[in-house]
């Protein structure tokens, strides 16, 4: 996998196997505390909190079957990082596909982030949206 820096708000993690390319971008402003985690969620890459980025990014499991029927597009997904560096709160903003939503969201809660840090330098829960391209060479 290649992790590369676009501009401060966004990340790109490529795969090149199966044919998926993810990214993540962050979401208009969000600051409340969630009934599940009772924690304030910031906007990352907002006033002075920085943009979480994924240590452990395992690709998507794209059968065979779904190559084979040519399912591709992309799928985007609201995120919340916890300051754990684990992805929560994971909704499907939008899909070509209900296969590639269950695809996606399973990958994404495997994944291992690098918290965002606030403004004191400590990890914060940040929300993002991470785009998962699904395409068929």
């Amino acid at each position: 996998m290649k992790k590369m820096t676009l501009n401060p708000f966004t990340v790109v993690v490529i795969c090149m196997a199966f044919g998926a390319t993810l990214a993540a971008q962050s979401n208009p402003p969000t600051q409340k505390a969630t009934p599940q985690t009772q924690e304030k969620i910031y906007e990352a890459g907002k006033d002075g909190v920085s943009e979480p980025s994924c240590l452990y990014c395992p690709r998507p499991d794209y059968s065979d079957e779904l190559r084979r029927q040519k399912v591709q597009g992309d799928v985007t997904l609201s995120v919340v990082v916890r300051p754990d560096g684990t992805a929560t709160e994971i909704k499907v903003v939008k899909s070509p596909s209900a296969n590639l939503d269950k695809i996606s969201v399973d990958t994404l809660k495997k994944w291992k982030f690098k918290p965002a840090l606030g403004p004191n330098g400590q990890p914060v829960a940040a929300r993002v949206d991470v785009q998962v391209k699904f395409q068929v060479f």
